[in-house]
């Protein structure tokens, strides 16, 4: 058996293994911490939570009795029927002219009454919440009473939540006034706890599905629906809202209803390790600091599109590409995931839509000087940033992830509409908006060809007309009949549509390399690509084919006449060595460096030999 080695690409980033608190992806802009980011973003799939006014979270606003009140109700999964509980006055300080009236008459309403109120028979509802009080609705939650806790309060309540794992991490005093960012800590470790019986709370709320990895924010259901939370168990429309981008790549439990909606996602962060790779094979995965990852090629793997083994899926990680990596309570590695958007996280963004002439990125920079540049994954300098690339800053690693990648199409759909789209929808596929990309996006209706300029992590950074600028997205057809089509492309997602083809047609184009347009809704143009371009030789040695550099991201694919392609590693080819006859096509990046080459039959390794025999014997 041949050793694989995958090409390692020279990367000297100024960050350790693991990803650096700065890259975060939320909702709000103020929520930086990436624990934070996921206990904020379960309770809001729960609608437990939302924004100010401004779209901001305010993790350090201290909360009322009457806020803590309602995101207890949402986490019980009974904030549907607050409204029936409008009409009472139970407390003579919670009347109904009060907001909360209705959640505040539920919780004290409940068989097992999460408040009690008073000693002069009051809520307060308008008062501080502190430690002690949190803790003891969220012990009465689990089942708890005040027989369990003993006659000393709030020590006992203190004491048994201590003792369940509720208050695991969190370090306050019984009369600490409790934020914000307090409460979705102290909730989402709710979610993980056990109940009273032995129970375990999260299967109140639905069914839950464990070591389920979410694979997409924006994906579709078996009918068809998109919107959905698609994960390793299987894809859900959620219940409440959408689905948090955080989640993505992340393992966790999956908690469904009794009519199939998603209610929320509880990561798991103990088990897993978030890398940037430097290199890979089919047995492991090396991260920048040099630290090498032993993955058997039979461990399951997962990209954003893709489900199978390790083994075939490795060839999706490149330099700079964030991986996930799962483990076993026994420390052993048991999933990847591979996301090939990587880059920065943030939701700031800027489009070089003008001439310019320096970096025209130094505003994202917040004043920082010593700073990298990586434009599509490769090492980078300001002279090669061209207009409309597109860039993010992430400033715990201090780089600046420049992007050009882009891709265009009929503008199908924006969601929830034209002027302040969340997502829009172009070749079938369904994109995340920044914020900063609206503007640009406000030009334009459905039905006209757009151009999307995409970020390094696929979100839409801007849009301009293709009459500016074309896509320069490349991909493999991977599915084709008379009538549709599905193209995986090398930025990582897949497009789909109607094609209009002959039988032998939709034959030969399965399996090619191809660029893709849109002349209508629904309808996926494709051009195969051809002509190599090569000078002379491919030489892995001299990095060379003929007098063109090989890129640092460069992608090696084999076929042989018509056959459908795969994609090959350099040690693939033994010698090292092919000749200019056997390549058909190169492509060349922004640099004019060659990033893709397609091969024919340069390995010997696309047919398995064998001798037939037959036994005469009777």
């Amino acid at each position: 058996m041949k050793k694989i080695i995958v090409f390692v690409l020279a990367l000297c980033m100024c960050i350790g293994a693991c990803l650096p608190a700065g890259a975060v992806y939320s909702q709000f802009p103020d929520v930086t911490d990436a624990a934070l980011s996921r206990n904020v973003d379960a309770l809001r799939m729960l609608g437990a939570v939302e924004g100010d006014g401004t779209g901001n979270f305010r993790p350090n606003d201290k909360l009322t009795r009457a806020q803590f009140c309602k995101m207890a109700v949402f986490v019980l999964g009974k904030g549907d029927e607050e409204y029936i509980y409008r009409s009472r006055t139970i407390f003579p300080d919670v009347r109904s002219t009060h907001w909360a009236r209705g959640y505040v008459n539920l919780a004290v309403s409940l068989e097992n009454k999460i408040i009690i109120g008073n000693g002069d028979g009051t809520f307060r509802p308008d008062d501080e919440i502190n430690y002690a009080q949190a803790v003891t609705m969220l012990m009465r939650m689990l089942g708890y009473t005040d027989a369990d806790a003993g006659m000393l309060w709030p020590q006992g309540y203190l004491e048994l939540a201590a003792g369940c794992g509720l208050t695991d991490g969190i370090h306050l005093s019984a009369g600490d006034a409790v934020t914000r960012a307090d409460a979705a800590r102290l909730f989402c470790s709710l979610l993980s706890c056990d109940m009273k019986d032995g129970s375990k709370f999260v299967s109140t709320l639905g069914t839950p599905h464990e070591n389920a990895v979410v694979l997409s924010a924006n994906g579709k259901t078996d009918d068809g629906r998109t919107g959905a939370i698609e994960t390793s168990a299987g894809s859900y429309l959620p219940k409440s809202g959408d689905v948090p981008g955080s989640f993505v790549g992340l393992r966790g439990t999956l908690v469904t209803d009794e009519d199939g909606y998603a209610v929320t996602f509880i990561p798991d962060p103990i088990s897993s390790v978030t890398i940037v790779a430097s290199s890979a094979e089919a047995g492991w995965v090396k991260d920048n600091s040099g630290k090498t990852y032993e993955i058997p090629a039979s461990t399951p793997a997962y990209t954003a599109e893709k489900t199978g083994v390790y083994g075939d899926l490795w060839v999706n990680i490149y330099s700079g590409c964030r991986v996930n990596i799962y483990y076993t309570e026994a420390g052993k590695i048991d999933g990847v995931y591979i996301n090939s958007g990587s880059g920065s996280s943030t939701d700031v963004s800027m489009v070089a839509f003008d001439s310019f002439s320096g970096n025209p990125f130094t505003a994202l920079t917040g004043g920082d000087r010593d700073y990298e540049i990586y434009k599509n994954g490769v090492k980078a300098s300001a002279s090669d940033i061209k207009r409309y690339d597109c860039a993010t800053y992430d400033s715990g690693a201090r780089i600046l992830y420049v992007s050009d990648n882009r891709i265009t199409g009929i503008y199908e759909d924006a969601y929830p509409n034209t002027s302040y789209p969340s997502t829009v929808t172009l070749l079938g596929h369904k994109f995340d908006v920044l914020p900063g990309a609206v503007d640009s996006l406000k030009k334009f209706g459905i039905g006209d060809n757009i151009t999307l300029i995409l970020t390094t992590d696929l979100k839409v950074a801007g849009a301009v007309s293709s009459s500016s600028v074309r896509s320069n997205a490349i991909g493999v057809v991977t599915e084709c009949s008379t009538s549709s089509a599905k193209v995986d492309l090398f930025l990582g997602i897949t497009v789909e549509g109607a094609v209009s083809y002959s039988a032998d047609k939709a034959k030969e184009m399965t399996g090619q390399l191809v660029t893709v347009a849109s002349n209508g809704k629904g309808k996926l143009g494709l051009s195969r690509l051809s002509g190599s371009s090569a000078s002379g030789d491919l030489d892995l040695e001299k990095d060379k084919v003929g007098g063109v550099t090989l890129s640092g991201s460069l992608k090696l694919f084999e076929k042989v006449g018509n056959s459908p392609m795969r994609q090959i590693s350099r040690d693939d080819i033994i010698s090292g060595h092919v000749s200019a006859s056997r390549i058909e096509y190169v492509h060349k990046d922004y640099a004019g460096r060659a990033d893709i080459i397609v091969l024919n039959d340069a390995t010997g390794d696309m047919y398995t030999y064998g001798i037939f025999s037959v036994d005469t014997k009777t």
